[in-house]
């Protein structure tokens, strides 16, 4: 068995990934034989899932907040970020944020963030909630109609099944 110590101050290049080694030789000539091999293990995200230098999240909304837009905030490396959802977002929406992701090991630039939104529906509703529900029911914008703006999103969810 090996035994590890966390090294708290050492400089790792943005571009390090898991498995990157460094190596660290000492700045007094006397002490050449004495190096410093680090490899890089990287720490899960609680809530961004990782794909090459891409980063992927899910955020899950209300049916109201769909209907009529909202505003989230995203978790980024390093903090947050707020993003604006227009009225009438779609479940399976993907929203991507340019340069939010993982520097790229073997090229410039670094990878995107991929936010899923999918919408929560309510299984139980109270009886006054279902009467509301009920007289809005027959409305126009209530009935899918594909010759609207979201016939591209479902025209894609076709391609997928």
């Amino acid at each position: 068995p090996h035994e590890f110590i966390l090294l708290q101050g050492i400089p790792v290049p943005e571009k390090g990934h898991y498995g990157t080694g460094l190596v660290f030789l000492p700045k007094d000539q006397k002490r050449q034989s004495e190096i410093l091999a680090v490899i890089i293990e990287e720490i899960e995200h609680p809530s961004l899932k990782r794909d090459g230098a891409n980063l992927f999240y899910t955020q899950i909304i209300s049916v109201t907040d769909a209907m009529l837009g909202c505003e989230i905030t995203v978790p980024v490396l390093g903090g947050v970020e707020k993003v604006k959802l227009e009225p009438g977002t779609q479940s399976g929406t993907v929203i991507k944020l340019r340069n939010n992701g993982i520097s790229s090991v073997n090229s410039y630039g670094r990878g995107d963030l991929y936010i899923k939104v999918l919408v929560w529906i309510p299984r139980k509703l109270s009886r006054s909630e279902r009467d509301a529900i009920e007289a809005i029911r027959a409305s126009k914008s209530f009935t899918p109609d594909l010759n609207r703006d979201d016939k591209a999103l479902f025209e894609k969810e076709e391609t997928i099944f």
